[in-house]
């Protein structure tokens, strides 16, 4: 391929690079602000050290209510940067589950944290909801709160409203997954003592042939089979992972094609691994390098990336978002929408309306319950022959297809998540099967769109808990128990209807038991 050209035409802007058909072209033409977003981003650098001077004296902690490309750059911020001394702590709450929400505001003097209300669209209802809590809780105060959001959006509406310390406005022609660089990333970054002028400056040394070479690469492998890009990264910059698995996913999982992202996957022998992968090692330490060589070995494709300063985030970012357009343009497919994330928002708001009365959809059948664990299948599938709920539950997984398939973990729980990683290598031995942990309702604004319209080589077990306890979202007819039980039934039923093979898993009562025991009946 002509990569010059390639480079030539994103640079320009050229949506002809992704499709020939006029109105895509015209939508494309609307998300591609990310491309000069960091030289826009550069002379408003001083609003936001201005801001983040403001505010330093007056709390000593900043929330980022978020989803998706609005919340996982600032985890990634949050997490590599850590504490900088001098300025607040930063914590992402992307999660509808109650008691997740119940321990930040238990733990945490509301009063002195600054809550970051951010959505592209103004209308994520995880984000709103978190929103309307947290704005009840401190008596309406809006002094506390700020709001990153397009223009004209509802979210600036309420902002107003509501009296917001501060509101920042982006380029509505930044997508969600592509703003890292923008002010939903920057803003929360500054606050936590981020060299804002050093990471730009990173960004820009970013070279654009080298960038589109890699991401022609990655859809080069995938279009020959070597379709599971599996992330090894090093532990002290790990959470690139989570950020990298969203951007390709949601961009690239569409139209019956796709990359799929394996993050967090423990690096094991060549055994364990089939001939669909390709590796991506991104390294800022030695802890992987003997286990990469003998991958390397092995003949497994490996892809480089040195990471020799945490600042290198910044050409982190913009690399995979050129790569990931440019994997787009060789796959023949439009990055930058996202078509199956709308279906399962849709399916959440009718099963809140008409929420199930039995703990199941009409699309499940109980398969077997024992003591707290509950089987669900669809009632189509009558493949199960198990004689118990192990033997299903191995059968229900050996159905991925060996080289071709893989196994997604769909989990709405927050807690457990060593036990989760272990149920996820448990898979991945055992069946030789890339494996992904997807967190509800995080995954529906990453990965779920790959789950939906992407290649049709998926076999995913839901894992849904009973809550221990609730809470009311002031101004809503529901609670984030039940808000996040329908986005697990939505998101479910629109599995469903693309036919796919989907089971579900409850736990009661004591969940570590519960996941302990799910553990015990997938292990060797």
């Amino acid at each position: 391929m002509d990569l010059k050209k390639i480079a030539l035409q994103l640079q320009a802007k050229d949506a002809a690079l992704w499709s020939e058909d006029p109105s895509v072209q015209a939508k494309i033409h609307n998300r591609l602000g990310w491309l000069d977003c960091v030289e826009h981003m550069q002379a408003s650098l001083h609003e936001i050290e201005e801001f983040v001077a403001s505010i330093k004296s007056d709390f000593d902690r900043v929330i980022l209510l978020g989803m998706g490309g609005s919340s996982l750059a600032p985890e990634v911020f949050a997490t590599i940067f850590g504490v900088v001394p001098g300025y607040p702590d930063l914590t992402v709450v992307d999660t509808t589950d109650p008691v997740a929400i119940l321990k930040i505001d238990r733990e945490f003097d509301l009063a002195k944290t600054l809550f970051i209300v951010s959505t592209k669209s103004g209308t994520t209802i995880e984000t709103l909801s978190l929103f309307q809590y947290f704005y009840h809780r401190l008596d309406g105060n809006g002094d506390n709160f700020v709001a990153i959001t397009d223009p004209a959006s509802n979210l600036e509406e309420i902002a107003n409203e509501c009296c917001f310390r501060k509101i920042f406005l982006n380029s509505a022609d930044i997508g969600g997954r592509y703003s890292a660089l923008s002010y939903f990333g920057l803003v929360p970054a500054g606050l936590i003592g981020v060299d804002l002028h050093q990471l730009c400056s990173y960004a820009k040394q970013v070279d654009v042939n080298e960038a589109v070479a890699f991401g022609v690469q990655l859809a080069q492998y995938a279009l020959v089979g070597h379709n599971k890009l599996t992330l090894l990264v090093s532990s002290g910059v790990s959470t690139l992972g989570y950020w990298i698995e969203q951007l390709v996913a949601e961009s690239l999982g569409k139209q019956g094609k796709g990359i799929v992202p394996i993050e967090g996957e423990r690096i094991a022998e060549s055994s364990y691994y089939e001939q669909d992968r390709v590796f991506v090692h991104i390294y800022f330490d030695d802890d992987l390098d003997d286990q990469v060589r003998n991958l390397e070995t092995a003949g497994f494709p490996i892809l480089q990336i040195q990471f020799s300063d945490i600042y290198y985030l910044g050409r982190e970012f913009l690399r995979w978002e050129i790569a990931t357009a440019a994997s787009g343009a060789v796959m023949r497919l439009n990055p930058f929408d996202e078509p199956n994330v709308t279906e399962s928002k849709r399916l959440t708001g009718e099963l809140l309306a008409s929420f199930p009365k039995d703990g199941k959809l009409p699309e499940e059948t109980l398969a077997f319950e024992v003591e707290q664990i509950k089987m669900y299948i669809n009632p189509s599938w009558t493949g199960i022959r198990g004689n118990s709920i192990g033997e299903s539950v191995v059968e229900f997984l050996g159905q991925a297809r060996l080289g071709i398939g893989y196994v997604g973990l769909l989990v709405y729980v927050l807690e457990g998540k060593e036990i989760l990683r272990s149920i996820q290598m448990a898979i991945r031995d055992r069946f030789r099967i890339a494996t992904t942990v997807g967190h509800g309702p995080r995954y529906l604004h990453s990965t779920g769109q790959l789950h939906k319209g992407g290649l049709d080589n998926g076999v995913f077990l839901m894992i849904t808990v009973d809550d221990l306890e609730d809470l009311e979202i002031p101004s809503a007819s529901y609670s984030f128990g039940e808000l996040k039980m329908a986005q697990a039934f939505g998101d479910l039923r629109a599995l469903c209807r693309k036919g796919q093979c989907v089971a579900r898993i409850h736990v009661s009562d004591d969940l570590s038991q519960g996941l302990e025991k799910l553990w015990e009946m997938i292990k060797l």
